[in-house]
């Protein structure tokens, strides 16, 4: 399959990949992909794919997100394993905040709701201790 003709006979500079099998199209001489024939046309971006400009939105909602919600949410409310809030929400408020900190993370509104809802749900959790230990057997 011959390529397109190449106007300005420069190569691509990179991060420049193929649409169809995302084969890296950098330095190549030739406006063709040589793993899968497509051709592309160096002077138009739309014919291959700058993997910097591809930007994924994260969901919303991750399933990190609610099974932490849920976790903190049903350890709160249960006196008795009120132990296992120092093994699992304190590495977790650790993760997010390492997660906050990080320049490359995309979903730092989230981490840092994570950290302020385990705080929140942690001093609820010591308010409701009190509260069970207060009340006569």
């Amino acid at each position: 399959m011959p390529g397109i003709k190449n106007k300005s006979n420069q190569p691509l500079q990179p991060p420049a990949n193929c649409i169809t099998c995302d084969y890296n199209l950098a330095y190549l001489t030739t406006t063709s992909c040589p793993e899968c024939g497509r051709p592309f046309d160096p002077s138009d971006p739309q014919t291959y794919i700058n993997p910097k400009q591809v930007k994924i939105q994260p969901p919303p909602f991750t399933p990190y997100f609610l099974s932490i919600i849920l976790i903190t949410t049903f350890l709160t409310l249960i006196p008795y394993v009120q132990l296992l809030n120092f093994f699992i929400l304190i590495p977790t408020l650790f993760i997010s905040i390492v997660a906050l900190t990080d320049q490359d993370y995309q979903r730092k509104p989230l981490a840092l709701f994570t950290c302020l809802y385990i705080i929140t749900m942690f001093f609820f959790s010591i308010l409701l201790l009190n509260f069970y230990l207060t009340l006569p057997l």
